[in-house]
């Protein structure tokens, strides 16, 4: 769906064999950054609303059903469109790896977006991961040397939670 959405666009065929994707075939999504701002209700409560950063405008449905075509194609200035439902009751949501549910339709938007920028994940190099494998490390150790231990402990602690979660 999104890349034929970006191939409408922007009239360009996209070649999904030359994307890469992980060991199970899968293109990685890039994390999106999520803008997150807190209001407070009539009633003393605290609602969460939680804005993508590669998401322009939204706009209700009824918002839009009201609205002229006219209207509606002079505010999209010619930028992609997807419409559907972000919804929690609707259960269209996939894993990222900063929400367990992710909208559906905001994980095609957000393909889109990085089809349309030529951002894409890719593995290093082997022989970047063999000299950081050789110098961190290292790193590590003369930083015993060279700085307060509870600074040196910190380092170790943070290179091994790096290691782990790769």
């Amino acid at each position: 769906l999104a890349a034929a959405g970006v191939e409408q666009l922007t009239g360009h065929s996209i070649d999904l064999t030359k994307l890469p994707t992980d060991n199970d075939g899968r293109f990685l999504l890039v994390v999106p950054q999520v803008d997150t701002q807190q209001q407070t209700t009539d009633r003393g409560g605290v609602v969460e609303k939680h804005t993508q950063d590669f998401v322009s405008q939204q706009l209700s449905f009824s918002d839009a059903y009201s609205e002229k075509v006219s209207d509606l194609k002079i505010a999209v200035n010619g930028a992609l469109v997807y419409v559907g439902n972000t919804a929690q009751a609707e259960g269209d949501f996939v894993h990222t790896e900063r929400s367990a549910e992710f909208p559906g339709l905001f994980a095609n938007a957000r393909l889109a977006d990085q089809l349309l920028r030529h951002i894409y994940i890719t593995e290093a190099p082997i022989w970047l991961e063999v000299l950081l494998i050789l110098a961190l490390p290292l790193m590590i150790a003369l930083s015993f040397s060279y700085i307060r231990t509870a600074i040196a402990i910190a380092t170790v602690f943070v290179y091994q939670r790096t290691v782990e979660e790769a």
